[in-house]
Parts: C-alpha cells; sequence; structure tokens
C-alpha cells in the first residue's frame, strides 16, 4: 500500500511539472505582449490560463507532498528529493500569497521557471523511495528544523528572482534615462512600469489652459511657472513608496517587454522584504539545528562543511539588511547582494550535500 502511494505521488509530480509548464508558457505571453497588435484579449486571456494551472499545479504538488508523507509515515522533508517538493511548493504559496496582496505576475515565468528545473533535477537524479529515517533524524526536531528551512529557502528564492528582474528592469531605466537627457528631455524624470499612472497628462492639462488664457510676455511667463511642479507635486515624486512615472511605450518586442515590469524601485523594495523575513527564518534554522546537533551529537557547533556554509548564508543576508537600512549604496549593488546570498544557498544544497562530506551527509538536507 505504502509503495502504491508512494508511486502516484511521484505521479502528481510530473503532472505539477506538467502544469507549471503550462503555466510558466502563459505567463511569458502575457509577458510578451503577443496579439496585442491585433487581440488586445489574448495577453489577458494568456495570464488568466497560467492562474489557473498554477493553482492546479500547486494542487498537484501538496497532493504529491501529503502521499509521499503517508507513504513514509513522517514528515515528507528527511532528504534532497522531500526537502525539493516542500521548497518548491512554499515557493509557489510564497507567489501566490504575495499575489493577492500585489500585483506579481510578471515574476510568474521566473518563478515557476525556477521550480521546473529543481523539480525536474529531483525526480530524475535526487529521488528516493518513500522509506523511514536513519535514529539521528527520528526527532521532533526534524519537523522543526527544516520545515522553517525549507520557508525560507522560499522566500529566497523569490527574492533573488525579483532581484533578477531589477537588475534587468533598473539598467533599461537608467539606459532610457541617458536618451531622454541626450534628446533634450529632464535628467529626473522617473521611469517606472505595469501598474503605473503618471501625473503628466493632468500637468499638461493644466499648463495648456494657463499658456490659452494668456498672451505676449505675460502669456510666457506663466506658461513657465505653470511648468514647474507644485511643492506638493515635488513631495509626490519622492522615492518614499510612490511609483514611478510611465514614459511612453517603445515599440520593440524587448522594450514592450520591460515596459511590463515595474519600476527598478518597486522590485528591489519588494524583494527586500521577503529578504528580510527569509532572514528571520534563517536565524531560527541556526539556533534549532545547534539545539539538535548538541541533542544528536553531544556538540552545538563543531564547524561541519555545512555548519560553516549555512552560517555564511546568514552573515551574507544579515550583512545585506544591514546595508540596506544603513547605506546609501545604488539599488543595483542591493540586488547582487541579493543574489550573492541565494548563491551561497544553493551552494549549501547542492554543493556540501552532493560534493562535500559532512556530518549531514546522511540526511541530505
Amino acid at each position: 500500500m505504502n509503495e502504491q502511494l508512494g508511486t502516484i505521488s511521484t505521479l502528481l509530480i510530473y503532472g505539477t511539472i506538467s502544469a507549471y509548464v503550462v503555466a510558466m508558457v502563459g505567463f511569458a505571453v502575457d509577458l510578451s505582449g503577443f496579439g496585442k497588435g491585433a487581440d488586445p484579449g489574448r495577453a489577458r486571456k494568456a495570464v488568466g490560463i497560467a492562474m489557473s494551472t498554477s493553482w492546479l499545479g500547486l494542487i498537484f504538488h501538496v497532493g504529491a507532498v501529503v502521499l509521499r508523507a503517508i507513504a513514509a509515515e513522517r514528515v515528507p522533508w528527511a532528504d534532497m528529493y522531500e526537502f525539493t517538493l516542500m521548497s518548491t511548493m512554499f515557493t509557489m504559496v510564497v507567489f501566490m500569497v504575495v499575489n493577492r496582496h500585489k500585483d506579481v505576475r510578471y515574476l510568474g515565468t521566473l518563478v515557476l521557471l525556477i521550480n521546473v528545473v529543481a523539480l525536474l533535477i529531483a525526480i530524475t537524479l535526487l529521488y528516493t523511495v518513500a522509506d523511514g529515517v536513519q535514529p539521528p533524524l527520528q526527532s521532533y526536531w526534524l519537523v522543526i528544523h527544516v520545515s522553517v528551512a525549507s520557508l525560507a529557502t522560499a522566500l529566497f528564492c523569490v527574492g533573488a528572482a525579483l532581484s533578477v528582474l531589477q537588475l534587468v528592469r533598473g539598467g533599461d531605466e537608467r539606459r532610457r534615462e541617458a536618451e531622454h537627457a541626450q534628446s533634450g528631455g529632464s535628467r529626473r524624470q522617473p521611469l517606472g512600469g505595469r501598474g503605473v499612472e503618471g501625473r503628466s497628462g493632468a500637468h499638461g492639462a493644466r499648463t495648456g489652459g494657463a499658456s490659452a488664457g494668456a498672451d505676449g510676455t505675460r502669456g510666457a511667463t506663466l506658461v513657465a511657472q505653470e511648468a514647474q511642479p507644485t511643492e506638493g507635486e515635488v513631495a509626490s515624486m519622492d522615492l518614499g513608496g510612490q511609483e514611478p512615472q510611465t514614459l511612453p511605450a517603445r515599440p520593440t518586442f524587448w522594450s514592450r517587454l520591460l515596459d511590463a515590469f515595474p519600476a527598478e524601485e518597486t522590485l528591489e523594495r519588494l524583494s527586500y522584504r521577503l529578504n528580510a523575513v527569509g532572514l528571520v527564518g534563517w536565524t531560527f534554522v541556526l539556533i534549532t539545528g545547534s539545539i539538535w546537533a548538541e541533542y544528536a551529537w553531544g556538540r552545538a557547533w563543531g564547524w561541519d562543511p555545512k555548519e560553516v556554509v549555512s552560517l555564511m548564508v546568514w552573515i551574507i543576508y544579515a550583512a545585506y539588511c544591514h546595508v540596506r537600512l544603513t547605506t546609501g549604496w545604488s539599488k543595483k549593488a542591493f540586488a547582487y547582494f541579493s543574489l550573492a546570498g541565494f548563491a551561497a544557498l544553493m551552494f549549501n544544497y547542492y554543493g556540501v550535500n552532493i560534493f562535500i562530506n559532512s556530518l549531514h551527509s546522511y540526511a541530505g538536507v
């Protein structure tokens, strides 16, 4: 019976991968704007299909994890295969939850690509038969320690995806600002993306009204005065949580794709929030890991490779959050900091577990 449940769990993972691939394509079609010229509703229909299949894939995913737990008669995160199932499931949950509060469907393609690749690696290279665990893992600390680690990994993953988009979008913004300045435009005009409403229309209408109602030198003076933003408008241009203004869309495929993303500032701010929550979770992981090590091996810390790299991950993200709050570094630097932390996390998971001999090798998590 348990073997049959394990087989069904595996089949559900294949179904999960298939659903995620369909959703990934749907999100990509939405981003690319295919059909905008001839059929404006086509891209919106694609994102609707993407969200529906994302939910379907998540249902398959949860079902696979639950059946794996029943088949193994324990919590389903005791080896690398199971940890991958859990962390990718949490990644989708984080994406869906965040999307309910803020439209982040533009992130769907990248998040699903990461999940699909991770699940394919898990099902082809890391798969294990559902079975019991070794004595050191037969502890309630397995439930606490590894579950929080998988959730923190999911938060860091979505944060890293946002950082990747931030770098792409930020580079495009800076290039457009340079082009705008060279063409005689204002250097201070910010750039924005999806879901952003500019103020240029209302401001231009007011300016036009002033010029229409005046003549000669006095009219020119009024136009010049009206062209200057008021004190309230200057305050609203500040980056303290306000969305920047959008420049007219550009005709090329690549430019249309980049215009689908929010402004660099918005992406960086959301990435920071997710990474900060992930850091809290990873702090808890280190604390509970030390307690569990004391219980299992008679020492809280032994500079085992897994412990050392886990500490490095914490240091990178802690330093990132510290400099994010206390320094005036560029948003680009913060994005690289975020990606460095995620790279260390991936090395901790794949590199240490597979290629380095460690006391944690028998667990694989």
